[in-house]
């Protein structure tokens, strides 16, 4: 492709803005178009005949007399654009007023080209000659037509032209939302029945258009945010307000745009809204209804710890009650009697615990979540820290995968996490069996599944989808240790950093317990 046509073709934004910047500077705008298409069409069909022409033929495209300039191939698109312009009641001067600077801002660009002198020259003069020939021929159409041609042009046009508005102002009675236009001045200029009816109680579609006029109506709710959009120089602003119309009270969100009129004759703004009453009311309901619930879990909280507190006290009392008992009359009892005592501490410490642990679930609501980087191996640490007694006194081994991923978690949440999973690995095991755990992971997406394997005396398959359950127990007190709340505790702590937690057992299989987490920086 030749430096010239290359150059045409890829400056049709270039030509357009500054075709366009001559047509407002000269008050041409106020008969041509407001939207952005209709000027790249007709740059990009000016500027497509252009390089046609010089593509064809880089020799200067002189006038000739005797030429019929209505036949020219070079000037077909301009005729076509006078046709046009004309039966929209365009004269002759205005359109061949307006070319003038399509013509100079094709020479601009040319110009200021890197062309060689003689090239630039010889490209500019081809130019000149191309829309000397386009002027021609659409001034040789204009004036071969008759008077009589043209008036039929001017009712066709106007007949189209009404059929169009009245199809673009039923669409726009139609709409559901309400939408106001305003003018230059922020007055009313029109708007729909939506908005006619809902602000201003007007029955009958069109009414604002075709009867009251509504121009020096004012919209005092939207006042302080219109000057703040105005003030701001953007596009497009929403916000939210709640207006008293003539259905009641209306809670909206509202978008403010700018009119899209590259010509700058229309300076407008358009008032969108969107009837969001329904849901700011479930919002509403949603906010008083956390509050409630905050209120509620406090006075739980509050209750936990009173019962805590209530309940710890006679329970020691019991325990001292009944060592003091036992070491004062154990001359006197029997044999099976002197186990009582140990029975009852048995039973006061299982309490204990179960206090404990029902605490420690009841904070887990309480508790904010704080999402960070961790390294899991770091958590695995400080939990086997913990736990070492336990883990020695049973012979425990621990196998850690080497390549432990960082997740994105609570410390104190996966603390209680994998301390409960360690110390059910470390109960729930046959008596001679030295307990094993082992950690490995993998990568599903973005997310990171760790799995916790032990060799315990595993879970029925039937029961299973109740392990997690507050207070579901498998085995009595006598044969294992436990509440029934530490598995419970565990999914809770899982889901309140977005994860979930499944398990896969058998019995005297053993345990995997799997976990799903954020890999950290994703």
């Amino acid at each position: 492709m030749k430096p010239l046509s290359e150059l045409i073709l890829n400056s049709e934004r270039w030509l357009m803005k500054r075709t366009l910047s001559y047509a407002i500077t000269l008050n041409y705008a106020k008969f041509t178009s407001t939207l952005e298409e209709a000027w790249r069409t007709s740059i990009a069909g000016l500027s497509q005949s252009l390089v046609d022409a010089f593509e064809q033929s880089e020799a200067i495209p002189e006038i000739n007399i005797d030429e019929d300039f209505t036949r020219d191939s070079l000037a077909s698109f301009g005729i076509l654009e006078a046709q046009r312009h004309r039966s929209r009641g365009v004269t002759l001067i205005m359109f061949l007023g307006l070319m003038k600077y399509y013509r100079q801002s094709y020479i601009d660009l040319i110009m200021e080209a890197d062309f060689a002198a003689f090239y630039r020259e010889h490209s500019r003069l081809f130019t000149e000659r191309f829309f000397d020939r386009v002027e021609l021929g659409f001034v040789s159409e204009w004036i071969g037509t008759s008077m009589e041609a043209r008036l039929g042009e001017l009712q066709e046009k106007n007949r189209l032209m009404t059929n169009e508005k009245n199809k673009y102002l039923t669409i726009f009675e139609s709409l559901s939302n309400p939408v106001i236009l305003l003018n230059e001045d922020h007055k009313i200029d029109n708007l729909n029945y939506a908005a006619a009816e809902l602000f201003f109680g007007q029955k009958s579609p069109g009414a604002a258009y075709y009867g009251e006029n509504l121009i020096e109506e004012t919209l005092p709710w939207l006042s302080k945010s219109l000057s703040a959009f105005i003030e701001s120089g953007s596009g497009e602003a929403r916000f939210e307000t709640d207006i008293d119309t003539e259905k009641g009270w209306k809670y909206f969100e509202i978008k403010l745009m700018r009119m899209l009129d590259v010509s700058e004759k229309f300076k407008g703004i358009t008032v969108i809204f969107n009837d969001i009453s329904e849901r700011r009311q479930i919002e509403i309901e949603r906010e008083k209804n956390i509050a409630e619930l905050e209120v509620k879990n406090h006075e739980l909280e509050l209750f936990s710890y009173s019962i805590s507190h209530d309940l710890r006290g006679p329970l020691l009392t019991i325990k001292e009650l009944t060592e003091t008992l036992a070491a004062r009359h154990r001359e006197i009892l029997t044999e099976e009697e002197r186990n009582y005592p140990d029975d009852i501490n048995r039973a006061v410490d299982h309490m204990g615990r179960f206090i404990d642990d029902l605490l420690n679930y009841a904070r887990l609501g309480r508790k904010s979540v704080s999402l960070r980087p961790l390294p899991l191996s770091f958590v695995i640490a400080q939990v086997m820290d913990v736990l070492s007694s336990r883990m020695q006194e049973a012979g425990a081994t621990i196998i850690m995968a080497d390549d432990l991923p960082d997740i994105s978690g609570d410390q104190t949440l996966l603390l209680q996490i994998f301390s409960n999973l360690f110390d059910n690995a470390l109960t729930y095991r046959p008596e001679q069996r030295s307990p094993e755990i082992a950690i490995t992971w993998q990568q599903d997406n973005q997310q990171a599944i760790i799995c916790v394997a032990d060799n315990g005396i595993g879970i029925p398959q039937e029961q299973q989808e109740h392990i997690f359950e507050m207070f579901y127990r498998l085995h009595s007190e006598d044969e294992y240790p436990g509440t029934g709340i530490g598995l419970a505790i565990v999914k809770k702590a899982v889901e309140m950093q977005d994860g979930r937690v499944w398990i896969e057992s058998g019995v005297n299989r053993g345990s995997k317990f799997y976990l799903s987490f954020m890999l950290a920086g994703r």
